[in-house]
């Protein structure tokens, strides 16, 4: 797992604020295989960059904007979690043991978290990256 110190976040998100503005500018965030553990990405604008299977345990991702971000495959701390397509179109979302689609996950994740035994901070970052995946498979069938 590749190893960002603050300095090099801090980096990557500027020229990453720069290609969003204007993609001539700066450069798409790839933070494929980064170990961002306890990395402050507070109302860090994340949008279309690339996350897939970074390491995002104890991350603050509040307010971050993660629309379009690659999160295919992840790691917030207690388990892996992986999102795929079915043949039926649906969204597949695997966290750990558990594996439902999107909509049993929108309805039951509160319940689900609990039963795990995580705690509310982490129960709510799983909240987000679930919201993203939906997000995502929402505008891919557009």
């Amino acid at each position: 797992m590749r190893k960002i110190n603050t300095n090099e976040l801090k980096d990557i998100l500027e020229k990453h604020s720069l290609w969003l503005s204007d993609n001539s500018k700066g450069e798409r965030a790839n933070l494929s295989g980064a170990n961002l553990s306890r990395a402050n990405l507070y109302n860090a604008n994340l949008s279309d960059a690339n996350l897939s299977r970074a390491n995002l345990s104890d991350a603050d991702l509040s307010r971050a904007n993660l629309t379009d971000t690659c999160i295919n495959g992840f790691y917030l701390g207690r388990h892996f979690g992986y999102a795929w397509v079915n043949k039926e179109n649906e969204l597949i979302i695997k966290i750990g043991c558990e594996e439902y689609d999107s909509e049993h996950w929108k309805e039951n994740f509160k319940e689900i978290g609990v039963a795990n035994k995580y705690s509310e901070n982490e129960i709510k970052l799983y909240s987000s990256i679930l919201k993203v995946l939906r997000i995502n498979h929402r505008n891919e069938g557009k």
